[in-house]
Formats: structure tokens, C-alpha cells, sequence
């Protein structure tokens, strides 16, 4: 059988997937505690996969600045009939023409958005963050664990990583194409999720994340797993948040 490959960015232009995401707003725990954390008052904001508007409310009332890209125009229309006052664009995150060099403070890529794009277009995408970004500003991301598919999900609460935990823990088959395909001793590949249909979804562990990273002029200064922020739930949940700075600015920090 032959390894998963990545989706069809019409994906996610679906009605489903469309009105999926429609249901869920605002940022997830982990993703609050770091732009707490890293991301200024009045800072100027990049949001990129913003889907239907989860998180363009809290980081418009934190930002300077705001603007929200996402690849797909139905997602994009209901985002603009949620938020009509934000600029929200169609646009490609590993092409950002109508973004300048060096002119955002923070860039936003939250549900693991960086995980549905080629391998060459994942490096392309932390590149144009990079460029984008001003000395000293930060991008946090997410990205699938492929140890996750070991572990039991985590107790209590039905916050988007556990839900995620519990389908991609659902059946034997799921990880025995992960074990077929070698992303467990890898530490990285494409796999089929069944919290989305059968979508094929990338995994990485951090050390592989730090390395995209790093070849894009980044370094991860900040690593956290699981939706609670001080929780340490390794292999427990379903992904990891990064937050990289440009390379020489920040003090790496892991948790």
C-alpha cells in the first residue's frame, strides 16, 4: 500500500469540513497562553489558516494590526460574515505576495494548518514567515505528534485535542499504517486522520520541526503539547505548539 499523500486543497472548500469548523471559536488554552506570553499589545498580526473566523476575535483585540489569510474562499466568506470588520483575505501562507518584508510582529498558524500542505511547500510556508516577520517577532504554530497514536487520550474535558486524541486512537488499522509506513520511527510522514474522514495529515516530532525551522532562518524558542498550558501530557495529545523566532533572539524553552 502506498503512503498518504497530501489532500487537495479543495478539501477544505467542502460544505462539511466548512460548517465543522463553523462550530468552534476562540483560541484553544495553549494557544492563548502563548500569545499571552509572546505577542505584545498593539502588535501587528499575521493569521494565517484562519478557517471561519476561530480566532480572529482575540487576537483583533489584541492586535495593532490585524490580518487573516486562509486558502479557501467558503471558509473565508463565513470568517467575513462573522468578523465584517476584519480583513480577511484568500491567499496562500507558503505565498504571501501582498505582505511585505519584515512588517508583522506575530504570525498565528493554529490547527495544525501546517500540517495539510506538501513537504516542500511546509518549507516554503516557514520561509514566508520568516520574511514577513520583524527582528524579535514570533510565529506560533501546531503540528501533529506521530507518538500520539501510542497513548491513551487525555482525562476529562472535550477540548479540540481531545477529541482529536480519541479518533486518531479509534482503530488498530489507523496505526498500523503509521507503523507501514515508518512515520513512528521516521518522526515524521504523511498518515490518513480519521478525525477528519480519512484525511491525510502530517505528523512531526519536534526535534524534525526544529529542523524545518532552523533551514528557514527560525529557531524554536518555546514548545508546548496538549490544550492545557501547564500540563506536561508528552505523547498524550495529539500535537505540539512552537513558538520560532528569527535565529539568535530568543532562549529555546521546552515544557
Amino acid at each position: 500500500m502506498e503512503a498518504p499523500t497530501p489532500p487537495d486543497p479543495g478539501r477544505f472548500d467542502d460544505g462539511a469540513v466548512v460548517d465543522a469548523y463553523r462550530e468552534v471559536d476562540g483560541l484553544t488554552p495553549c494557544e492563548r497562553h502563548l500569545v499571552e506570553a509572546h505577542v505584545p499589545h498593539g502588535a501587528d498580526v499575521l493569521d494565517l489558516g484562519v478557517g471561519t473566523g476561530r480566532t480572529v476575535g482575540e487576537l483583533r483585540a489584541r492586535a495593532g494590526t490585524y490580518v487573516g489569510i486562509d486558502l479557501a474562499p467558503r471558509m473565508v466568506e463565513v470568517a467575513r460574515r462573522r468578523h465584517p470588520e476584519a480583513d480577511l483575505r484568500v491567499g496562500d501562507a507558503t505565498e504571501l505576495p501582498d505582505v511585505a518584508d519584515a512588517s508583522v510582529d506575530a504570525v498565528l498558524w493554529s490547527y495544525n494548518g501546517l500540517d495539510y500542505v506538501a513537504d516542500a511547500a511546509r518549507r516554503r510556508a516557514w520561509a514566508e514567515c520568516r520574511r514577513v516577520l520583524r527582528p524579535g517577532g514570533c510565529v506560533i504554530a501546531s503540528s501533529h505528534d506521530p507518538r500520539a497514536v501510542l497513548a491513551a487520550p487525555p482525562r476529562g474535558g472535550s477540548s479540540p485535542a481531545r477529541w482529536a486524541a480519541v479518533t486518531l486512537l479509534m482503530t488498530g488499522r489507523r496505526l498500523a499504517r503509521g507503523l507501514r509506513h515508518g512515520v513512528l520511527w521516521r518522526g515524521h510522514g504523511w498518515v490518513v486522520d480519521p478525525a477528519w474522514g480519512g484525511l491525510p495529515t502530517h505528523m512531526a516530532t519536534p526535534a524534525r520541526v526544529r529542523d524545518e525551522v532552523r533551514a528557514a532562518g527560525l529557531e524554536v524558542v518555546e514548545v508546548r503539547h496538549g490544550d492545557e498550558p501547564r500540563r506536561a501530557l508528552v505523547g498524550r495529545t495529539p500535537w505540539w505548539y512552537y513558538v520560532a523566532r528569527p535565529a539568535g533572539t530568543g532562549t529555546p524553552r521546552s515544557r
